[in-house]
């Protein structure tokens, strides 16, 4: 069965409830087909004559309501706004925190934009800058104040509990900076096999964090087992205060080995655990 509605409406109403929860609803098949009738769009409906009749009900149903919103003054329309804007709101969230935002099946980011107004588009995880990603917000002002606090709150209380969960460290050291390679080890190979030996959490503090070119390592666990992790950290320290080995190279090749900006020589250093 084919039923015409508004091109406009027809994009607005999907986008507002969802093609998916109006299917789980009807158990008829949606498709907001491209066939355009003048101002009007067609809209496919497929299944039993009781499900397509149910999804056309639905979908007449949820454009009266929104035409009665429209019409009302003083009541301002939820759902993602019909009007087309340029985001007004940008900041940016942890990658491991996007879940949050989006929610079960998108369930959360509808139900933001559904109590705001405004429409939330959520940066995908291969456009993550540091462990960051982007969230925009279109709509108007008020809208998009309103959906930024209630995803900065969503991330605060997450991040709070975090804190509550996580037990404070059993043993904390300052490590030389240039030595983090080597604990950290070819592909995070050696700070793994300490951890899994010990059963304990293993933290190194960014770089940026550095005081007098050393940085903060934290070991969480049992303090027997902290105090071994710990023991492994010195014994990997101590290794590296005398050379393994010493070769030499002419001079010419040194820009081969440390390559552009020091690329080459961190590459090397990544991979193998050394310190060269």
């Amino acid at each position: 069965d084919c039923n015409k509605i508004r091109r406009s409406e027809a994009v607005v109403s999907t986008q507002s409830t969802g093609i998916r929860e109006l299917q789980e609803r009807s158990r008829a098949k949606i498709d907001v087909t491209d066939e355009v009738d003048g101002d009007d769009t067609v809209v496919r409906i497929s299944g039993s004559a009781e499900q397509v009749a149910n999804a056309k009900s639905l979908i007449s149903r949820l454009l009266q309501d929104r035409n009665e919103m429209g019409n009302s003054p003083g009541k301002r329309e939820r759902g993602p706004p019909q009007q087309s804007y340029e985001p007004n709101v940008s900041f940016q969230v942890p990658e491991d925190k996007c879940g949050l935002v989006i929610g079960s099946r998108g369930s959360k980011i509808r139900e933001i934009q559904q109590d705001t107004g405004a429409t939330v588009d959520v940066g995908s995880r291969d456009s993550a800058v540091d462990g960051y990603i982007t969230i925009s917000l279109t709509g108007d002002q008020e809208a998009c104040d309103a959906a930024e606090h209630i995803i900065k709150e969503l991330i605060s209380e997450s991040q709070n509990v975090e804190k509550a969960e996580k037990p404070p460290p059993s043993e904390v050291m300052e490590v030389p900076i240039d030595m983090t390679r080597r604990i950290i080890g070819p592909m995070g190979a050696t700070i793994r096999d300490i951890q899994e030996r010990t059963n304990t959490q293993i933290e190194i503090a960014r770089r940026a964090t550095a005081v007098d070119g050393a940085v903060r390592l934290s070991i969480t666990g049992h303090p027997e087992d902290a105090a071994a992790a710990r023991q492994c950290v010195q014994d990997i320290l101590e290794e590296a205060n005398s050379p393994a080995h010493i070769m030499m190279i002419e001079e010419r090749f040194c820009g081969l080995i440390i390559g552009g900006r020091g690329s080459k020589i961190r590459a090397l250093q990544d991979n193998t655990g050394a310190t060269i």
